[in-house]
């Protein structure tokens, strides 16, 4: 977006010194004409739509007016023009990958430390919580994290209480919970926080995998393999991707806020699902419905990275998959990390870390031995690795007596974080990492909802937060350097994932397609 401040001066999308450089450069060509011509040209037109903010080219087309121009002085200058411009607007620009790094529109290093939300709608909706200094909980929250360099914030775009759903059956939507989504990524924008958008839940709540089970009739086991609730969930990419903000009027899939798309929070199969009668039968239903939908979701919107949401666990036969916790059960999920984050629409790689969860916590070797063997993975993928979500519980967070509660989460946090930190000095896959959880409602052991989800939180003010996660923050965000082998050229938006051949989500792309992504097959349209 170009600043007021430089609109008011009369010189959209630059500033007095470019407009002085531009003035020269205008000096020195001829023939004006030429300049309509190329103003015509389908490279232009193309060009415009992949800059939104090109408003400095009906600045430039009168500047021109006046001066003479040659054809390809005419196209030297709108190039530059277009650069410059896309430069001056870092907001409208998306982060896409190269090779096994995020990089920014110029190519540059990007790294992060990030944080899940929860209940940001209804924060934001006001169904939730109370005002913070004069501000809504959700406003407060990207503030506290761009105060403390948490630069990507994983979003649930779907109700977490009962009483916000976004679908209240299929194809039917709650305007009250959107508006909230719509604010909330306004919000996100002010602060200059990107966040990931959690399309559907896989456990208990609103918009979860069982409602689509029920608006469609569909017995719950076979969610990822009925034809019925598969479209149901297509049609509901389309919309989310299409919808038009309210607050800023930008459809989703041209907001330059939301960092990338996950499918769904932690997608498996139940441990008794008919759909599931052996690892491989289920694992090849889940890669099945992984290439359906992102690939879906990449043709709607090719701007943004798509991951999956899952836990990462490795499939039967896989080289890593005593990486796995302990026992079969993770290979009855039917999720297959490397077969899955194979698929041509899937931009980088995520996995989650529960201790807790998965019955480990007394397991010290495990939090290494998890994460080594998904950045081997990934590296072999050749894409980066967001560990995604990872926490450990306390009994509360806000008790400053709990110590030795709190000093069992600082040591996996720690654990987690030296491992980022590690792998970004010595230049491996794995480029980023965000915690569970950081719930804005959340503020003492006396707000609404501290029974349910208290074990969770991580008070800003706990040992965790300032002495653990806002130093990993801070080193993450000085992070910099030119990825070898990036392409900065302007980027087209115009990409369509490959059709499924046999074998799918086995192959790998060849390493001309894999080199710059925002989807890892992007056309790059560069004017010499």
């Amino acid at each position: 977006m170009v600043p007021e401040a430089v609109r008011q001066a009369g010189f959209p999308g630059a500033t007095g010194q470019l407009k002085s450089k531009f003035s020269s450069i205008l000096n020195a060509y001829k023939t004006l004409d030429s300049v309509l011509f190329i103003y015509k040209t389908a490279q232009l037109n193309v060009l415009k739509t992949q800059i939104p903010d090109l408003c400095g080219l009906p600045w430039l087309l009168t500047m021109v007016s006046n001066t003479s121009l040659s054809i390809k002085g005419a196209a030297t200058l709108l190039l530059f023009t277009v650069v410059v411009l896309s430069r001056l607007s870092p907001s409208s620009a998306f982060i896409r990958t190269s090779g096994t790094r995020f990089v920014d529109e110029n190519c540059g290093d990007f790294a992060f430390v990030g944080a899940n939300a929860w209940r940001l709608l209804e924060s934001q909706a006001g169904v939730a919580g109370e005002e913070i200094d004069g501000m809504t909980a959700t406003e407060w929250l990207f503030k506290t994290a761009a105060e403390n360099n948490i630069t990507v914030i994983r979003v649930f775009a779907t109700g977490v209480e009962d009483d916000l759903p976004i679908q209240v059956e299929a194809g039917e939507y709650n305007e009250k919970a959107l508006i909230a989504l719509d604010e909330t990524l306004d919000l996100a924008a002010k602060y200059n926080i990107m966040v990931t958008l959690v399309l559907a839940r896989m456990w208990q709540g609103p918009d979860a995998l069982a409602n689509y089970a029920s608006w469609t009739g569909t017995p719950i086991d076979n969610f990822f393999s009925d034809e019925t609730a598969i479209q149901a969930f297509l049609d509901h990419i389309t919309f989310m991707v299409n919808r038009v903000n309210t607050v800023n009027g930008k459809p989703y899939r041209d907001d330059a806020t939301i960092f990338s798309w996950n499918l769904m929070n932690e997608p498996r199969f139940f441990s008794n699902s008919t759909d599931c009668d052996d690892p491989v039968s289920c694992a090849d239903t889940m890669n099945s419905w992984i290439r359906t939908t992102s690939d879906h979701l990449k043709s709607e919107d090719p701007n943004h990275l798509i991951a999956i949401g899952s836990e990462g666990f490795f499939g039967s036969g896989s080289e890593f998959e005593d990486a796995n916790p302990g026992g079969d059960w993770a290979l009855q999920t039917g999720q297959d990390f490397e077969r899955n984050s194979a698929n041509p629409s899937i931009d980088y790689a995520v996995a989650h870390l529960w201790l807790d969860n998965w019955d480990v916590a007394g397991d010290d070797d495990f939090v290494e031995g998890w994460i080594d063997a998904h950045k081997r993975a990934a590296a072999e993928l050749n894409m980066p690795l967001h560990l995604e979500e990872f926490g450990k519980n306390t009994t509360n967070p806000f008790d400053p007596d709990a110590d030795g509660e709190e000093s069992i989460r600082r040591e996996t946090f720690k654990q987690v974080f030296d491992e980022l930190e590690q792998s970004l000095e010595n230049g491996e896959s794995l480029r980023a990492a965000s915690y569970w959880m950081f719930d804005p409602i959340l503020q003492s052991a006396e707000s609404d909802g501290f029974e349910d989800y208290g074990q969770d939180q991580v008070a800003v003010d706990s040992y965790t937060f300032q002495e653990i996660i806002v130093p990993a923050a801070r080193a993450a965000s000085e992070v910099q350097g030119v990825v070898d082998g990036c392409d900065p050229g302007l980027v087209s938006a115009i990409t369509s994932p490959a059709p499924a051949e046999e074998g799918e989500g086995e192959g790998e792309d060849s390493e001309s397609e894999q080199n710059v992504s925002a989807g890892r097959k992007l056309k790059m349209l560069v004017w010499a």
